[in-house]
């Protein structure tokens, strides 16, 4: 069964996934869509910070994008082959955030 254990910060975003446990792969997909997308929206949250002069919001929002994207690649190296395209396109994504 699938378990999320969220902890919020200061009501400024959704949570950090801590512990994420499943026992299918379809619960694996579902979790690794999920984590993609928070990552998505921490970085729009990120690009409207930065056109707001929010720097500091923009910074946090950012960490939380590449956050969410690092515990998306630990699921897909674990759950998929190396040579996996869900692998090859989390660590696109992960790279493109932290060289943005």
């Amino acid at each position: 069964m699938l378990s999320c254990c969220l902890n919020r910060h200061d009501g400024l975003d959704l949570g950090i996934v801590k512990e994420i446990c499943w026992s299918t792969t379809s619960e694996s997909y579902a979790v690794l869509f999920i984590l993609e997308d928070l990552s998505q929206l921490f970085l729009k949250k990120a690009q409207e910070a930065y056109f707001q002069g929010e720097d500091k919001k923009r910074i946090f929002y950012l960490t939380q994008a590449k956050d969410y994207m690092k515990k998306a690649l630990e699921i897909v190296e674990i759950n998929f082959s190396k040579d996996s395209l869900h692998v090859e396109r989390i660590k696109l994504k992960l790279n493109h955030l932290i060289f943005n």
